[in-house]
């Protein structure tokens, strides 16, 4: 999404969170359609590519996460993050819907309720670069309810290219609008940043019990691995769709 288009719809609905995502790897599996809408709350439609449906994993690391108007607060504007995440199509509107979102920083247990509707859970994390490869440890802490582990090393490859239009990097990334369901009613979040800069990469996931707990069994190398160095987003506050 170029930069003029942004500002020009910033002009007409000021969006009231800002944040950098950096360091960003989409590890994705294909899943059948009924795994992937046993997933949803009703009222959401699942999307699929090629016949299947799609769960994807990110890790990332967040910095200058700030409201409109108000400084980053110091020692909350930088944490990092893990999501699940599958794919919804609302009134022909390609979107997402988090699955879980684990995560150290109390602020984002209001942010991931208020924003995205998904079940936050408190976790520790860690994450190590030695220049070639990423590595991203996670735990969740066990008064969040179910015990959940993600362990996985992730390399990327040089260069970056927005994803193709009606490819399956396109299909995974370009998703603008977040989708969850409360009281019955469907939501949408619009999430605004300049277009992705898509790096391939490999991955190996030693431990990912993370998914386990939401009763997907997901194999060790996932099927689409992709990396995004940064990207400044802006959000958006949710609306109800009619």
């Amino acid at each position: 999404m170029a930069f003029s288009d942004i500002e020009q719809r910033l002009a007409i609905h000021p969006w009231v969170l800002s944040m950098n995502w950096n360091d960003l790897f989409f590890a994705s599996w294909r899943v059948p359609p009924d795994v992937g809408r046993s997933l949803l709350p009703p009222g959401l439609e699942l999307d699929t590519f090629d016949g299947s449906a799609w769960v994807t994993m990110v890790p990332m690391r967040v910095t200058d996460m700030h409201w409109h108007g108000i400084p980053p607060i110091p020692g909350g504007d930088s944490f990092r993050e893990l999501n699940l995440r599958t794919y919804v199509r609302q009134n022909g509107c390609a979107g997402v819907c988090f699955l879980s979102i684990e995560c150290p920083a109390g602020l984002s247990d209001w942010i991931a309720r208020q924003f995205f509707g998904v079940p936050y859970y408190h976790a520790e994390m860690i994450a190590w670069n030695d220049g070639q490869s990423y590595r991203y440890a996670t735990e969740r802490l066990l008064e969040d309810k179910s015990e959940a582990v993600f362990f996985g090393e992730f390399r990327p490859s040089a260069g970056g290219q927005p994803p193709e239009p009606n490819s399956l990097d396109f299909f995974l990334l370009e998703r603008y609008n977040s989708y969850f369901v409360h009281d019955g009613a469907v939501y949408r979040g619009e999430i605004e940043h300049p277009e992705w800069l898509l790096q391939p990469a490999e991955a190996e996931i030693q431990v990912n019990t993370v998914a386990q707990a939401l009763g997907l069994q997901l194999s060790s190398r996932p099927d689409h691995v992709g990396f995004v160095q940064s990207t400044v987003t802006h959000i958006f506050p949710p609306v109800r769709e009619k």
